[in-house]
């Protein structure tokens, strides 16, 4: 089961990597400053094994568990101000939409009015060719504080895991 589960990783990267210059075309037209990255073969795994913990997933396979995965792919753009997200946003979807074939937006969470989240941004996630990829559209200022609340994030979520030391649930 483990080869299986590897070669399935080791092909969601290789979609990723099909699909980026596709989608990397698209966002230039639109002429948004953008940077992305393809989750590493380790942090995949590293995920599926906390995954597995929820209770949700309990009863999913490693495999099924994959599947669910949508950040394989990460895309985020950055605008001057938060203001000028929702229009952004927008665009990026009506564009997106128009000029990739087999691509359904699936999930769009704006998170620009919500208090109790402490960096503000509209995540879109779509699905492409079966290759969900996620967009995340901030403000600089807002780009900061998820730079500093995500490596603190990560380094709790993943630190038993990293650690081999997890509870089981």
């Amino acid at each position: 089961m483990k080869d299986i589960l590897v070669k399935e990783v080791k092909e969601k990267i290789k979609e990723a990597q099909k699909a980026l210059p596709t989608i990397i075309n698209v966002l230039q037209n639109i002429g948004v400053e953008f940077n992305y990255r393809i989750k590493e073969e380790k942090r995949i795994e590293e995920k599926i094994l906390l995954w597995e913990r929820k209770p949700r997933m309990k009863s999913k396979s490693k495999l099924e568990i994959l599947n669910l995965i949508n950040d394989i792919l990460g895309i985020t753009i950055v605008v001057d101000k938060v203001d000028y997200i929702p229009n952004i946003s927008k665009k990026v979807v009506s564009q997106i939409e128009e000029q990739l074939r087999d691509v359904k937006l699936i999930k769009y969470k704006d998170r620009l009015t919500d208090v109790s989240i402490p960096y503000k941004r509209i995540h879109l996630i779509f699905d492409y060719q079966k290759m969900p990829f996620e967009i995340q559209i901030t403000d600089k200022d807002n780009l900061y504080k998820r730079s500093i609340m995500h490596n603190n994030y990560e380094q709790i979520k993943y630190a038993c895991i990293r650690n081999n030391k997890c509870r089981k649930s």
